[in-house]
Parts: C-alpha cells; structure tokens; sequence
C-alpha cells in the first residue's frame, strides 16, 4: 500500500491519546484517510472507534495527538467546528426532529429568506432538493420526518450533514436499521459520494458491507491501531483475527460448543408465551406462536415495522389488533409498560439511547434505577447491594469501564448495549423482548451477549428476539419464526436453518 503522508490525505489523527479517568480509550492510535476514498474503521467494542469518530468530528478533544485536515493541522473545538472545516457526521441513532418537515431538518437553522427578512419556503425547498436529490431521496420535501420509513430518513439525515459544504463524511453503523435491499441503497449511495470526490469514513460492525463499500480500512484493538490496508489485503476471518485477537479455529471450536449447548436445552410448553391469531397494526392475518420458558425464539421478516409492533404490542406500548396473548398459561393484556413490568416481562428497544439508559447517570444507578420500577414500590436505596449487583453484572456480561460509577454516556456503543441488556436479566423478568439486541456491535461482543442468553434460557427464560441480521437469528435462536403482513410464513429450527431459506421465506409474504 502506498505510505499514507502529507497532503495525500484528506484526514490524518496521528498518535491520538484519549482518556476517561482511569479507562485509556485511545491509546496513540492512527487514522489516515485519502481524498475520495471510502475508508473502513472497524474494532471491537471499546477498542476506541466511538472515541477516535469523536475526536475527528470535533466532539472530543484528545489528549495527546495531532490532527490534520487536507494536510493542515487543526484544533477542533466542538461539533460546529468540525462542520466549518467541512467535516460532517452522521451517526446510527436519528437525530432528525420528526414533528418538522423533511426541508427543514435538512436546513436546521438555516432556512432561506425573503428581502424583509421572512422565510420563503419555496426557496428552503427549492435549496433543499438539492441535497435529497444527491442523495437519492424520492419522497417529498414537505413530509414530516416521523412519517419516514429507516432508510429515508437515514438519507435525509445525509442530505442535511452534505448540506454544509462537506468534504469529509463519517457514516457511524449508518446500515444498523436498514434492511438488505436498503444496505444495497446505500452502497450505490456511497459510490455516488465517491465519485463526487468526498472522502467517507465508513464504520460498520458488518464485515461484508466493510468489504463491499470500502477502498481501505484501519482495525482498531485496545485503543491502538493494529492494521492497515487495502481492502483486497482482506477477508472477513483475517479481519475478526484483527479485531480480537483471536484466530478462527479457536472461534469455531467456541462456537461448536454453543451449538450442543443450545440443542440440548429443552423448554417447558407449559410456561411461557403463547399467542393465537395476534395481529398487529400492519398485519392482515394474525400469527400463532408459542414461546416456551427454557427457550429462545427469533421473529424474522423483511419487513422491520412488523417485528417492531409485536415487541411493542408485548410490552405494553401499543395495541394490538386482535388476537389473543397468554402468559404462563394466564391471560396477558398489557395496556402499558408498567403492566408487562407488573407480570414480570421485560422489553430491550431497538434504540438503546432512546429508551435504554440515562446516559448521565453511572452504570450503577442505571440498574438501580429499573430495579427500582419493576419492584413497583418507593424503597430506601441500599446503596451496597446496588453496587454488589451492579458489579456483578458488569463482570458476566465483560462491561469494559473503570468501574460501576462511571456514566454510561461514556462507553462504547456495545458496553452501553450490554448495560441495556445487563439491568433487564438482574432483574430476571419471565419473559423478556429484545429488538435488535445486538444492533452496532461487534462480533466479539456478540458472541458474548448470545453466550449470556443462553445462559438466561437455561436458566427458565422465556426469550423472544427480533433482527434484521438472519446470521443472528441463526446463532442465538432454538426456533426462527418467519412473519408477515399475511401472518406466520415459516417456523424453522434455528440450528439447522441457512441464511438462503430465511431469505426465501421472507419473499414469500410480497
């Protein structure tokens, strides 16, 4: 590969230390980037990509280092600075206004106006076309944002971050939400960036689309850079060997012996969730499904909406449409969260930042804090058992941070996941809801997650898990159910099902 050096490179972080308090997140890593090329940062949880994503963006100063844009060192002194300097980010969570309309989340603050200095909204669409039609949005610039589907929103949140002059765009887990079809909307998309001469710093726990989408890539580990190269230089073993440490037979033995560990588990088909002609909103025919204390069962579909209104529905947090729920063999009708609390369910949501934590709140207080609401009583705090559980948890579940009060805020996108996830099985609810547990996380941490789950099941949890990752589904689950607008289309078993059946199944419900 040639050397990366001097004005060659659009970004160029060289040495970049960053710490918080007594955890080293950037340990004098490197991040080198060309003019127009699509750059891939992959690293393990908590190997510092969040952190290092803040420091070029402007939201993090470093502590040792230097940073250069366009073969110019800079200081940049927060997120606006970054934005002049022509360095926009767009991250996997939304932060589009979904009361606002399409053109004015593009143009944030910045409408165009009129001569006496009112806005002219003919103008600010006019403007903001612009940007939708580079990123090949086809809907109208005139709907609201929350009216959007995943994928278009996710371009209008691109159009806004292009509409600042920007030449250099990082896309954090931008496909984490998307379907197949709409990752393949976005490659085309970043191609489009490419050949516009923008630079693109491309972060995704997803091997194949790291691979299929960028031109190079930088493998971060325990805050260091450990490799560097040309994407032809990789595959997706090498690359997880990069990421962890760990080569890929040790891999596959750990994983054989998660495979004879699920099949022999059994469920009790006298416990747990039972459903009969549960229909959701965007359902037209109801589905029976049954999920048994001891297991794990997976919802998959093409169709996200669909996985997301029957977690929700189980949760309390929208209604049905019909059917019937039973819940250790009693009726199950929730009409809020705090009645699937009361009947010991617990429910993960997709967006963790959302509904997941407090993020200026430390680990420890996170956990109290849902212990608190599912025990349905005011208490005094015993501030020591908290810490004892709180401890616990962040051990099994390989919570990387300095300690229990350290903020959650702080961490890594994967250990505030195993946080969301971490609280819930302390408190040990019956049946428990994950949608999208393992969203923008890495393999290591996975694995990790699905080993702490199947612990969970052995243990007499009922689990029923919702994701966009059929690979997933596969690894984790005993059952795989196949939904759709027109109901069940499949129930398979999770151990011997392939990718290639999920995928011919869920075309069976067009």
């Amino acid at each position: 590969m040639k050397p990366l050096v001097g004005t060659d490179l659009a970004l160029d972080a060289t040495g970049i230390v960053k710490r918080f308090g007594s955890v080293l997140a950037l340990d004098g890593a490197d991040l080198r980037v060309r003019p127009g090329e699509v750059h891939g940062l992959v690293g393990a949880n908590g190997s510092g990509k969040s952190t290092m994503l803040k420091v070029v963006s402007g939201q993090l100063a470093p502590d040792v280092g230097q940073l250069k844009l366009d073969g110019h060192p800079v200081t940049l002194r927060g997120p606006r600075d970054g934005l002049a300097h022509g360095v926009a980010a767009v991250s996997q969570e939304s932060t589009l206004a979904l009361g606002l309309s399409v053109t004015e989340n593009v143009l944030m603050g910045r409408r165009l106006v009129k001569s006496r200095g009112t806005i002219s909204m003919a103008r600010s669409i006019e403007r903001a076309q612009e940007f939708l039609d580079l990123v090949g949005y086809r809907g109208s610039a005139t709907a609201l944002a929350g009216t959007l589907r995943p994928d278009a929103r996710q371009l209008v949140e691109i159009a806004r971050a292009l509409s600042f002059k920007t030449r250099f765009l990082i896309l954090d887990e931008s496909t984490s939400s998307l379907t197949s079809d709409e990752v393949g909307n976005l490659g085309e998309l970043v191609d489009r960036l490419r050949n516009a001469g923008l630079s693109v710093l491309f972060v995704s726990h997803r091997m194949t689309e790291v691979l299929a989408f960028c031109d190079s890539l930088t493998v971060l580990r325990d805050g260091r850079t450990v490799s560097r190269g040309n994407v032809e230089d990789y595959d997706e073993a090498t690359l997880v060997t990069a990421m962890t440490g760990i080569d890929e037979k040790m891999r596959s033995a750990r994983d054989r012996e998660h495979v004879i560990e699920r099949t022999e588990r059994v469920g009790d088909p006298h416990e747990g969730l039972s459903l009969r002609g549960f229909r959701t909103a965007s359902m037209r025919k109801g589905i029976d499904l049954d999920v048994p204390s001891g297991r794990i069962v997976g919802l998959c579909s093409q169709e996200q909406v669909i996985r997301s209104e029957v977690l929700l529905s189980l949760a309390g947090m929208q209604p049905r449409n019909g059917g019937t729920a039973r819940l250790h063999d009693q009726p199950y009708e929730p009409r809020s969260g705090k009645d699937a609390l009361t009947s010991s369910v617990g429910f993960v949501s997709a967006d963790r930042r959302a509904d997941g934590f407090v993020g200026d709140m430390s680990i420890r207080d996170n956990f109290a804090l849902l212990s608190t609401w599912s025990s349905g009583r005011l208490r005094m705090r015993n501030t020591r058992k908290e810490k004892q559980a709180a401890e616990r948890a962040r051990e099994w579940m390989s919570i990387r941070s300095g300690s229990v009060d350290a903020a959650v805020a702080t961490l890594s996108g994967g250990n505030q996941q195993k946080v969301v996830l971490g609280k819930w099985l302390e408190v040990g609810p019956r049946l428990l809801l994950l949608d999208e547990p393992t969203r923008g996380v890495d393999i290591s941490s996975k694995l990790e997650i699905y080993e702490t789950l199947r612990h969970s099941a052995k243990d007499g949890m009922a689990i029923l898990v919702s994701s966009s990752e059929d690979e997933e589904l596969i690894a984790c689950c005993d059952t795989i159910a196949v939904v759709g607008r027109r109901g069940l289309v499949a129930l398979l078993d999770g151990p011997t099902t392939t990718a290639a059946e999920l995928a011919d199944y869920g075309t069976r419900d067009q």
